[in-house]
């Protein structure tokens, strides 16, 4: 079966089968996704060659950059590709760039056409990524000859793999299957906000929104970098290992790249973007290994910190300009929980 051969290379998926075989249907009458950040874009060179016996379009449109490529032996399905997160602030910032799929040589081999889309604006917009991705379908039909795909797949990595759990949850005929290939969501918002509240707790380092990078980069320097951790670093690397899942093979291994980035402070430092107010931990539950010299206070300091968000007003103000995130929460809590000492917590290496 021509899906499960697209499908089968893939580590982690979301399938859904459309009842129709055809894209014609929406399922909703659609998203109001949040306005693009006000700045002034700019576009990289869309071009890129073909594979062997396919054939490559690109240029611009209305939802930013495009790319396409149609085999030649073409099996009458298409394959959208919604990339990850790009950043609208820095040096690139205004940049609009479009890749290619990462699956792009699977999918030309098995007879699958495939676009992408730069969106068009960088920042966390799902929303409107999920827009720009299905106007592709429309551009493909045009240098297609006129030829209609007969199914339409959508899939997406990180952002992308919430643009593609927003598009086959807002619009469920639109889509004969998709594939969201470790996608972000609230949830990872939930627990860089989690990881934050236990950052400043560790170090002693308060975040504030006026001068977050400068406190950021006091936190680092408290805690050390993977693996030459400090003793405070070492207790925040085992906060982030037991609240992501626990202790778990390479999980020490996996901090390698991601121990700082996990940090984040806009929400406890009040920021009033739509995703930091849609932040919720009440289901974050604290935990460390033990013999790494946290005292049995620590749950109620990080309690007493984080729990100043719950005096902010106007949280539910958020649901209007978020209707692209999906299965929002607009109370913004903290439960810690630090385990006791009687209580087993298995090791992982960091004491």
């Amino acid at each position: 079966m021509r899906l499960r051969g697209l499908f089968g290379a893939a580590v982690v998926a979301i399938i859904a089968i459309a009842v129709t075989s055809r894209p014609s249907a929406l399922g909703r009458p659609g998203i109001t996704p949040i306005p693009c950040p006000d700045q002034t874009w700019e576009f990289d060179d869309p071009k890129f060659d073909a594979l062997p016996g396919a054939k490559a379009f690109f240029g611009k449109y209305d939802g930013g950059l495009y790319r396409v490529e149609i085999p030649g032996d073409w099996n009458g399905e298409l394959a959208l590709y919604a990339h990850g997160f790009v950043s609208n602030a820095g040096a690139n910032g205004s940049k609009l760039r479009v890749g290619n799929s990462p699956i792009r040589e699977h999918l030309i081999k098995n007879g699958f056409a495939w676009a992408a889309s730069s969106y068009r604006c960088n920042g966390y917009v799902p929303g409107q990524g999920l827009l720009d991705t299905m106007a592709l379908t429309e551009l493909f039909t045009k240098f297609n000859n006129g030829r209609a795909p007969q199914r339409v797949l959508l899939t997406g990595t990180s952002m992308g793999g919430h643009v593609t759990v927003l598009g086959m949850h807002e619009f469920p005929t639109s889509f004969a299957g998709g594939l969201a290939m470790c996608p972000a969501g609230p949830e990872l918002f939930d627990f860089f906000a989690a990881v934050g509240g236990a950052a400043e707790v560790i170090t002693g380092v308060q975040l504030k929104l006026d001068t977050m990078q400068q406190d950021l980069a006091k936190m680092n320097e408290i805690l050390g970098k993977p693996p030459e951790y400090t003793d405070k670093g070492r207790q925040l690397a085992s906060v982030e290992i037991q609240i992501s899942g626990g202790p778990r093979p390479f999980a020490v291994e996996g901090l390698a790249s991601r121990f700082a980035g996990n940090i984040s402070g806009a929400a406890l430092a009040g920021s009033t973007t739509p995703s930091n107010r849609a932040v919720m931990t009440s289901h974050i539950k604290y935990a460390i290994d033990e013999g790494l010299g946290l005292t049995r206070d620590v749950p109620e300091r990080l309690d007493e910190r984080v729990g100043r968000q719950r005096d902010r007003t106007s949280v539910g103000n958020a649901a209007s300009h978020v209707q692209h995130l999906v299965s929002l929460r607009w109370a913004v809590e903290y439960e810690g929980r630090h385990a006791d000492a009687r209580e087993h917590v298995s090791k992982i290496g960091l004491a």
